[in-house]
């Protein structure tokens, strides 16, 4: 491959992920994204009346985190909470550390120190960013061959 089609390729993935940012935050949606809230069950309580909402949903223990995202693809977690998980992974109720270990306590389950975030979340998005960090890399800087 020609030295100008390797520059225009690292230059073209260089574009997309660092100018990606000011164009979301003019409401283009594009490939980078920081700070997206995600939430997933940490424990399961008993569906009973002492673990129900006022409108009728029950409550589980929840761990709400922030995640950067490449590409649609989990890069790395950051600033995890415990919360109420509610049945929907976009919905929480905000309920202190202490109180859901209370909750945990009536229910007789024990609440893991780090829940599990998913193997999506926690390993593959990594992965998938990497591999392709090394093939573009491996393409700019692969020898170039004689050009006719």
């Amino acid at each position: 491959m020609r030295k100008p089609a390797r520059f225009l390729i690292a230059f073209t993935f260089l574009f997309l992920l660092f100018g990606a940012s000011s164009a979301q935050a003019k409401g283009v949606p594009l490939f980078y994204s920081s700070g997206t809230e995600k939430i997933v069950k940490g424990a399961e309580f008993p569906d009973t009346d002492d673990f129900r909402t006022q409108s009728g949903e029950y409550i589980d223990a929840g761990y709400k985190f922030k995640q950067v995202q490449l590409f649609w693809i989990p890069l790395w977690n950051y600033g995890g909470e415990w919360c109420g998980y509610i049945g929907k992974d976009d919905a929480f109720i905000e309920i202190p550390k202490p109180a859901l270990d209370s909750m945990a306590t009536v229910a007789k389950v024990t609440l893991p120190a780090a829940p599990s975030l998913g193997i999506w979340n926690s390993y593959s998005g990594k992965a998938i960013i990497g591999l392709l960090l090394l093939g573009i890399l491996a393409i700019v800087l692969m020898p170039a061959g004689k050009d006719d």
